[in-house]
């Protein structure tokens, strides 16, 4: 059964908080990454991984002299596992409940999905790329960093023993994703910015006598565990349940500062190996760090008349870095991705041999060698410490070496230098916040200012409510479908087009809408609204109270009055449904214990995905269910958006005066502008 379910009860509630769902797909059938990451994050959380796995038991026929390898499982305990996930998350005033009930051969396909990504590997033969019963397998240090941020993200209180480990070294690249067809949203410039994190502070060319890649001590990793880019979703460190509600505070797990060696600067990642991080290498998982960057090959020569590059790598190489180093869950994704630098001009083939590039095709390869163009070199900037480059690579980046001629360096300030002036005498790029937010590239960098001030959950919470107002839309669309389509006469009744079918067809789109945006409701509520939440906002404590009022006792006729004087705002939506609400607008909502139990049948034959619902009441009683859902949404509606001004406000005039001024904007108007001028 493809079926999820996730629960979100706030004590002393009404009884509508259960929403239950299906994996959301894309248009090509995939299982959204947000989905893949969430159960990979439970499956592990549920195995209770140890440093030491007590196998022996398990596995009487096997040699003594087996290896056990720390945090590892195997593949049937996972699959038996899959089958009833479930993970309970206490707050203040609410209680998460998120379970997943998935079958034994769904489990086995998305284990697979989950080796493909790099989340899993199999530690006793690091070239192996498919999963075998009977073997060992351990999350890659991708795995553990995506465990990481759903750690976070929930505020789970209790730190998996695995996140204090050595295999949590990743600190991982995040995409926005598109909410609908959850494609990766992107710019020109969000394509530099990203090319220049793929390359890394400095030129890293690998050789068999290199040593380790420096590893983020956990510290820092539990203070901030990825590079986020992404804005639908709240992704921030724990915060003091114990300061005030200004959200300024920006520090570790509490449990962060009992880990041993916390701040130890050299640790060793178990996936260090002198050959197997060789980009010629056929290892399922080579990057166990994204700091250092892409591993360039030593000068090549190339063709007959043995034309020398300095900077050479392939394009397996550039795929197998996005692979290890973000959220991309989809090989083909990954492929996608890498075009885009050759597209944007940041990269050239080389065609001559032993380079396998074909005309006017892209293809990875181990043999598909590149460069950088002249472009591509004024993106990496591998010779700036400053800016840009301090923000993507953080304390990663690494000094320049003695040997390097100081004179490049001083051409390369002075022409900087140069272009900063030629900047100052133009307008002031993406100088209105509405225009920041818009392109991709600018909102990464405004989110990272926004991290250095100590406040991303304002960003934050703005898109999460931007994304509950257009679920809110695409349900008053389907309202209107709704009432557009009853019936005026017997003629129409009983006609075949306006048939059972399509009424069932519109009321379930309708009950899973409305779950989604309750459940996205609550979800804001929760992480940014309630007293002690994890990324709790700094607004106006009426209007907090209005919001917790309306999600803990929905029942209208208590604070109408209350509520009408205080959601004055530019919009309004109205969602009440003529044909589904049977109670009058001062009724108070039913306290009976109601849950609207939605459950999916798929049916494999010939390829099909059948859908059925199921429902466990009564018409009249989903009736006044759904009543009371759309009451209660229809009341959070003006709230919610208050709440959305009131941080859109307070970044316009705070923060975003803080970012023109600051370096890192300056240093981004100088890339746009040399961008613009070699279109």
């Amino acid at each position: 059964m493809d079926t999820t379910e996730e629960e979100r009860v706030p004590m002393g509630a009404a009884p509508h908080e259960l929403s239950s769902k299906t994996f959301k797909r894309t248009p090509n059938g995939l299982v959204f990454s947000e989905d893949l990451k969430r159960v990979f994050s439970i499956m592990l959380i549920s195995l209770d991984l140890k440093e030491r796995p007590n196998t022996a038991s398990k596995n009487l026929l096997l040699p003594t002299f087996q290896r056990n390898y720390p945090f590892s499982f195997g593949l049937k305990d996972a699959i038996a596992k899959m089958e009833n996930l479930t993970l309970q998350v206490d707050m203040n005033t609410t209680k998460v409940w998120v379970s997943y009930s998935i079958q034994p051969e769904l489990g086995r396909r998305m284990l697979r999905t989950f080796m493909d990504a790099k989340l899993l590997h199999i530690p006793a033969d690091r070239t192996r790329c498919v999963l075998k019963d009977g073997v060992a397998i351990q999350p890659t240090p991708k795995g553990v960093a995506v465990l990481q941020r759903f750690v976070r993200h929930t505020g789970l209180k209790d730190i998996p023993a695995i996140l204090k480990s050595d295999l949590n070294t990743m600190e991982l690249f995040t995409f926005e994703r598109s909410s609908m067809t959850d494609a990766i949203i992107h710019s020109d410039y969000f394509v530099s910015l990203l090319f220049s994190k793929l390359m890394g502070p400095m030129k890293n060319v690998w050789s068999p006598d290199n040593g380790p890649d420096e590893a983020p001590t956990l510290a820092k990793l539990l203070e901030r565990s990825d590079d986020t880019f992404s804005f639908e979703t709240a992704n921030m460190c724990w915060s003091d349940p114990n300061t005030d509600d200004s959200g300024a505070a920006f520090n570790a797990h509490p449990d962060a500062q009992h880990i041993p060696n916390a701040h130890d600067e050299h640790r060793i990642s178990p996936l260090a190996h002198r050959f197997f991080t060789n980009p010629d290498s056929t290892s399922h998982a080579q990057y166990y760090t994204s700091n250092s960057g892409l591993r360039l090959f030593t000068a090549k020569t190339f063709g007959e008349a043995r034309v020398l590059y300095e900077c050479t790598f392939s394009t397996k190489a550039v795929w197998q870095w996005l692979m290890d180093c973000t959220d991309i869950m989809y090989p083909k994704e990954a492929v996608t991705i890498s075009s885009l630098f050759l597209r944007n001009g940041l990269i050239k083939p080389i065609n001559l041999p032993p380079s396998g590039n074909h005309k006017h095709k892209f293809s990875i390869g181990l043999n598909c060698y590149f460069t950088l163009t002249q472009l591509g070199w004024e993106s990496v900037q591998w010779r700036t410490e400053g800016g840009i480059k301090k923000f993507l690579v953080g304390s990663g980046l690494r000094k320049q070496s003695e040997g390097e001629p100081k004179s490049k360096e001083g051409q390369q300030t002075s022409t900087e230098s140069a272009a900063s002036t030629d900047t100052d005498r133009k307008p002031g790029y993406f100088a209105d916040l509405t225009h920041v937010l818009r392109d991709p590239g600018m909102r990464y960098l405004f989110r990272r200012h926004l991290e250095k001030e100590f406040c991303p959950e304002n960003l934050d919470v703005y898109i999460e409510i931007k994304k509950f107002l257009k679920r809110m839309t695409v349900l008053k669309n389907l309202l209107d479908t709704k009432t557009a389509r009853e019936p005026d006469n017997v003629d129409v009744m009983t006609s075949k087009h306006f048939s059972d079918l399509v009424v069932n067809t519109i009321n379930n789109a309708l009950f899973r809408q409305a779950n989604e945006c309750l459940e996205t409701a609550y979800e804001i509520y929760s992480s940014f609204i309630t007293p002690g939440a994890p990324y709790q906002l700094n607004i106006d404590h009426s209007l907090r109270e209005s919001i917790t009022e309306v999600i803990l006792f929905p029942q209208p006729c208590m604070f109408m009055s209350r509520i009408g004087e205080n959601a004055r705002t530019k919009k309004t939506m109205d969602l009440v449904d003529n044909g589904i609400d049977s109670t009058t607008p001062d009724e108070p909502l039913p306290q009976s214990g109601i849950r609207v139990n939605l459950s999916q049948h798929r049916d494999h034959q010939n390829g099909d995905n059948k859908i059925s619902t199921q429902r466990s009441l009564s018409e009249d009683l989903e009736g006044k269910s759904f009543s009371s859902i759309l009451k209660t949404l229809r009341l959070i509606y003006p709230l919610f958006e208050r709440v959305a001004d009131s941080m859109f406000l307070l970044m316009k005039i705070d923060s975003l005066p803080k970012f023109i001024n600051s370096e890192l904007y300056q240093e981004a108007a100088v890339m746009l502008n040399f961008e613009a001028k070699n279109a």
